[in-house]
Formats: C-alpha cells, sequence, structure tokens
C-alpha cells in the first residue's frame, strides 16, 4: 500500500459508519429505513466498543441524534454487551443522566433481563434447529459467551439426553473453539463419547455457491472475502465473511454478516477494505481456505484467540478444525466412553450409562473391568440374566478380582440362582478384597452363605 496509508481495520471502518449516521438523521433515526437496520446490525456487531461513542452522543444537545443514541445503545444491549452498557450508563455525562436512567429502565424491563432458566430455555429452542454448520457455529458461539463453563456442561449434558445426533455435532463445534478452556475440553470429551460417532469434521465442503475474493498490500497484509447466496432469497441476500492477515501472516480481524444484500457487501465491507488502499479480485475458493487456515493457525501460534466471527462464517470456506496445527478432536474416544458411563452410573442413570458400556465392551471385548461395570449396570437396569453374562465374563477374564466375584452373587441372588449365589460367595470369600468397605462385604457375604448353606440343608 503506498502514501502512507494503512489499512483500516474492520472495527474501525463499522465506527466510522456508525459515526457518521448521527450526522443524516430525521426524528431521531436514518433518513432511509435501510440505514437504520445496517446500523443496528453495526451497533450489535461493534458491542462494547461502540458504547463510548454512543454514551457520549447521548449526552448530545441535539434530542435527536441522543434518542439514536439510545436506540443504538438497546443494541448493543441485546447482542450481548448488556452489563457494559449498564455499566456505562450509570456513570454517564452530566448532560445524559436522565436519558441514561430511562435506558437503563427500559432495558432492566425487557426480555433481556430474563431469568437464568429463561435464557437456557431460549438456548435450548435454538440448539434444537442446528440443521447446518452456520446454525451450529451460531449457537456454540452464544453458549460460550452466554454460559459459565459449569453452566455450559450441564446445558450439554441435559441436550444430549434428549437429541444426542444434534448435541454430537453442538459438541464437536464447541470441543475446536480455541477459547474453550482446557478443563471444559476434557469434560466436552467425556460428553462427546456417549454421542453418535459422526464428527463435525466431516462438514468441509463449501457451499457451492461460494465466491471468493483475496486481496495483499504492499506492505504485506492480505484481506480474504467469501460469500454465498443465502437459499430461496429474492432479491437475492447473502452471507459474507472477511478476513484481515497481518503481515506476519496471522489472522487479525474478522467479521461476518448472515444477511446482506449485494449493495450491502459493496458499502459496508468492499468500500471500507479499497478505502484502505486493497483491491480484490476472484480467487479459487480451495487456496482463499488454505490461506485463511494458515493464517488462524498462526494467529493460535502466536498465543493470540481467533475472532468470534470467524467461527461464525468459516463453513463458506469449508473449514472446521483446521486452524489446530497439530490437534484434532480424539478419534480413539473407547477410554472416555468408560469414563463418561462411570459418571453416569455415579449421578444414578444406569440407562443413559448403558450403551456407552456396551460399545465399550464391543470395542475392548477382553477387558474385565469393562465387563464387570456393564455387568454391574445390567443389574442396575433391571436386566439381572444379562448382569450375569457379563460378570461370569469379567471372572473368567480376573479369577483373582474379589469384586468380579462378589458382582456375580449379588446378580445370581438377584435371579434366584442360589447355586451360582453360593459359588460366587465362596470365591469371593477365597479371594483377597482390598477396597474400601471390604469388612462390610465380608460380613454380609459370610451371613449370606450361612443362611443358603442352612436353606440348602433342610430336607425338601
Amino acid at each position: 500500500m503506498t502514501g502512507g496509508r494503512r489499512i483500516v481495520t474492520f472495527s474501525l471502518a463499522k465506527l466510522q459508519r456508525l459515526r457518521a449516521s448521527f450526522d443524516d438523521l430525521r426524528a431521531g433515526r436514518p433518513a432511509h429505513p435501510g440505514q437504520e437496520r445496517a446500523c443496528a446490525r453495526i451497533a450489535a456487531a461493534l458491542g462494547a466498543t461502540a458504547i463510548p461513542l454512543l454514551v457520549r452522543e447521548l449526552a448530545s444537545a441535539d434530542d435527536g441524534r441522543a434518542a439514536w443514541a439510545a436506540h443504538l445503545l438497546a443494541h448493543v444491549a441485546a447482542a450481548g454487551a448488556r452489563d457494559r452498557v449498564i455499566a456505562a450508563l450509570r456513570e454517564p455525562p452530566n448532560a445524559a443522566r436522565d436519558r441514561a436512567r430511562d435506558l437503563l429502565g427500559e432495558i432492566h424491563g425487557t426480555a433481556h433481563d430474563a431469568t437464568e432458566a429463561d435464557r437456557a430455555r431460549s438456548l435450548r429452542r435454538l440448539a434444537a434447529c442446528l440443521d447446518t454448520p452456520a446454525e451450529i457455529a451460531r449457537a456454540a458461539d452464544l453458549i460460550t459467551h452466554q454460559m459459565p463453563p459449569a453452566d455450559l456442561l450441564d446445558f450439554v449434558d441435559e441436550f444430549a439426553g434428549d437429541q444426542p445426533a444434534r448435541a454430537a455435532a453442538l459438541v464437536d463445534e464447541l470441543y475446536v473453539r480455541d477459547d474453550i478452556d482446557d478443563r471444559t475440553r476434557s469434560e466436552l470429551r467425556l460428553l462427546r463419547a456417549a454421542l453418535p460417532a459422526d464428527h463435525g469434521a466431516a462438514r468441509r465442503s463449501p457451499p457451492v455457491r461460494t465466491v471468493a475474493r483475496t486481496a495483499r498490500a504492499a506492505d504485506g497484509r492480505c484481506a480474504a472475502i467469501a460469500t454465498a447466496r443465502r437459499r430461496g432469497t429474492r432479491p437475492p441476500r447473502f452471507r459474507c465473511l472477511w478476513l484481515l492477515i497481518d503481515a506476519g501472516g496471522a489472522l487479525a480481524d474478522a467479521g461476518y454478516a448472515a444477511d446482506l444484500s449485494r449493495r450491502d457487501i459493496d458499502v459496508d465491507v468492499l468500500a471500507a477494505m479499497r478505502a484502505g488502499g486493497l483491491s480484490f479480485a476472484r480467487a479459487p475458493v480451495r487456496e482463499v481456505a488454505a490461506q485463511v487456515a494458515a493464517a488462524a493457525r498462526r494467529c493460535i501460534a502466536r498465543g493470540g484467540t481467533l475472532p468470534r466471527d470467524y467461527y461464525l462464517g468459516r463453513d463458506l470456506l469449508g473449514l472446521f478444525d483446521d486452524h489446530w496445527t497439530h490437534w484434532h478432536p480424539p478419534q480413539d474416544d473407547t477410554p472416555a466412553l468408560l469414563s463418561r458411563a462411570l459418571e453416569l452410573m455415579a449421578a444414578g442413570s444406569p440407562d443413559r450409562a448403558r450403551p456407552l458400556l456396551r460399545r465399550y465392551v464391543a470395542r475392548r471385548p477382553d477387558d474385565a473391568d469393562g465387563r464387570a461395570n456393564l455387568g454391574v449396570c445390567l443389574l442396575a437396569c433391571g436386566e439381572p440374566a444379562a448382569a450375569i453374562r457379563q460378570l461370569s465374563r469379567a471372572v473368567a477374564l480376573a479369577p483373582n478380582d474379589a469384586m468380579h466375584q462378589w458382582n456375580l452373587a449379588a446378580a445370581a441372588h438377584r435371579t434366584g440362582d442360589t447355586a451360582a449365589c453360593r459359588d460366587a460367595l465362596r470365591a469371593y470369600l477365597a479371594s483377597a478384597d482390598v477396597r474400601p468397605g471390604a469388612s462390610d462385604r465380608r460380613r454380609t457375604a459370610r451371613a449370606l452363605l450361612a443362611t443358603l448353606d442352612r436353606d440348602c440343608a433342610r430336607p425338601p
């Protein structure tokens, strides 16, 4: 780029357009309805970045400018920056105090002040409509930024019980985000093990209607834009992802919009980039995808966090977990199957643990602990005959494990098979039980065996 100009970042370009909207108002709104909607989208996308400008305008002597600022602040609050807006309105400039108080009342009185339960219900309704990669990414983004990790895991766990296939897609999306902490990712791995096996990485093909453009500045910075027409829209409407790559090849900024006209793309996206000295040319989607994936990996390698909009629009380029260099979601989830099943058993949900243990045993048929845990689970589910088969196999695989004999005795006693129960109790008492609670188990085993022996000694 020449003439000393530098590339205008997307956030700055949006902020400039938002500022310009205050210069052409009619009764507190832009003269053109399309401009009003566009500015509302821009304010929501900027979030907290727009708050200082809007609070200053709220103090304007011009009632129209102040009304427009209040309208946009309400959009910013609704888009997820509610707490930041409220904090700014509690300490406004003197000239804006009355207006700030009125706006605070409106914000507190709207549906955005819903309870945690209301918000969770809304997210469940959203998650129930996970039909496309874009919808999945949007749901994951909302959940990540509106729920603390513990609530996120509880929500996903509950959702998995209702709609396991869609929950699998949601967990895959959450799992690959770089703004998920390691502990939460580890817990998600356990949850994922319980869900259908098809992995989100299969969603790698970009929409057939994607058009990609790239540009490079003289100082080495690059930009890329991907657009795809939304199905069934007349006149056509488009999804659009735009990205800025710094001179070092790392992803520096991103923007995404789900519903733009051609004019919106020209004015809101391309014009701002051209103002920064960039000139775009069509490029093969695969080449642009490779460039963007490499830039995302470099961003993470530097310790950066990928922009939220990258996740929302990356499917336009057929990208999924390509931002990780030497890492992919685990393909062998067999150990996690057992861990998750034991969690469910401990939580009193043997019916949910049962299919996981069956999958585990199918993969590791000679694992005595897997067989034993499946047997205990089947017993808890009211299937003692099936439990005996699994526990008998566990005993055959690990005859010196006293707990397998103990559990087999319990299953045999449940079915009324006295002979099998006595044999298992004798084998248990002949084994070394060193686990917690052994003294109580041995006392119970002796008493039950004595009772069964007396019953068998009685004449018919």
